[in-house]
């Protein structure tokens, strides 16, 4: 990847709330990690909280936690400006809900450039005070990247915002000679990764499983993310009882090797009621897998609408668990399916087109 030499004057700051596994969490790390690689001047700050994440930072050196806690907590205020002025900070892309630090930085720094990454696919669904409250900090933007269609058409009807652009994620995965399913019994293997949330829709996959189970019953179903001990956990449990699914579900939690869950699997799956880009879909291409998501999001452009994984409507079990016995029951069809997933990825959702992208888009906001 080659860019000129202004790139190491960028001192780009990514600012996320925290280092827990999660699509957006696991975006910043990746892009931050990437562009160090390629010679460009990046940071990396937790404001919240730190988590596995940090395990995959290669540059420690250039991340801090902030350790903020609460909404308006001066001495994080002070520390990251401090932080801002030591490193020369020119650019803040800040992601998810961390745009409100970020504006407030730029409030006392107007110099600073602002970028906010827009992860969120239930955000066109804002209204109201949360709405208002976002256009009035739309103000302190520089640009923002929405990481599907959907969002950008709805950003540019909210925000009066020149820089605007779709930039899809990119996934790095790593795969080892280690086989995490060693423990547990053969057959085929449905994995869903996925933090425990109610938008992720547990219980519609569980109840598509169950139906897998009493025909296909050498399957499992792998869950792994994080789960947070609420009462959506409790219910997800629950559930996994009452319909008797101990013996072919397991919970594996939080996994920093998910390359090597992904390579032994033989389906990957998707359940959520609303997304914007999932990374794990597209982890799930770097591994060959076939696919059975729902169609959310940019999931079905990301699939091409069926070619490269079958889609099936949110909520509906009968539905999913047609199209997970589809595959289990096609084997040569899934593999080749999965081969082609595979080189899709490889193809369009590469981290030098990313880069590419987003590099141009630093330097036209420096540039107004």
């Amino acid at each position: 990847m080659n860019h000129n030499s202004t790139d190491k004057n960028l001192s780009i700051l990514h600012l996320i709330d925290t280092l827990h596994p999660g699509g957006a969490e696991t975006l910043a790390v990746n892009i931050t990690n990437s562009l160090n690689r390629n010679g460009v001047d990046a940071y990396l700050i937790s404001t919240r909280a730190q988590g596995i994440l940090l395990e995959k930072i290669t540059r420690p050196d250039k991340y801090f936690f902030l350790n903020k806690k609460s909404t308006f907590d001066l001495h994080a205020f002070r520390q990251l400006n401090r932080f801002i002025k030591q490193n020369r900070i020119r650019i803040i892309h800040a992601h998810t809900n961390s745009y409100f630090m970020a504006s407030i930085m730029k409030i006392f720094r107007p110099s600073l450039k602002v970028v906010w990454h827009n992860h969120t696919g239930k955000n066109t669904e804002l209204s109201g005070k949360k709405l208002k409250t976002l256009q009035y900090f739309s103000r302190y933007f520089d640009g923002i990247v929405h990481v599907n269609k959907e969002l950008l058409n709805w950003g540019n009807q909210k925000f009066e915002l020149k820089h605007q652009i779709l930039l899809a994620h990119f996934p790095l995965l790593k795969f080892s000679e280690n086989n995490p399913y060693q423990n547990f019994p053969q057959g085929k293997r449905i994995v869903h990764v996925a933090g425990w949330r109610p938008v992720k829709d547990h219980p519609t996959l569980l109840r598509a499983f169950k139906k897998i189970s009493e025909k296909h019953p050498d399957a499992s179903l792998h869950l792994i993310g994080p789960a947070y001990g609420d009462a959506y956990e409790k219910n997800v449990r629950q559930l996994i009882k009452d319909l008797e699914l101990e013996k072919s579900v397991y919970c594996h939690g939080t996994q920093t090797a998910i390359g090597d869950w992904l390579k032994g699997a033989d389906i990957g799956v998707l359940s959520s009621q609303s997304e914007g880009l999932p990374v794990s879909l597209l982890e799930y291409g770097m591994a060959g897998l076939p696919v059975v998501s729902t169609a959310v999001g940019e999931i079905p452009a990301v699939l091409e609408h069926g070619k490269y994984g079958i889609l099936v409507p949110p909520g509906d079990a009968e539905a999913f668990a047609r199209a997970m016995a589809y595959w289990l029951e096609h084997p040569a069809g899934a593999r080749m399916t999965g081969e082609n997933f595979r080189l899709h990825v490889r193809i369009n959702y590469s981290e030098d087109a990313f880069l590419t992208q987003l590099i141009d888009l630093y330097h036209e906001i420096l540039d107004v």
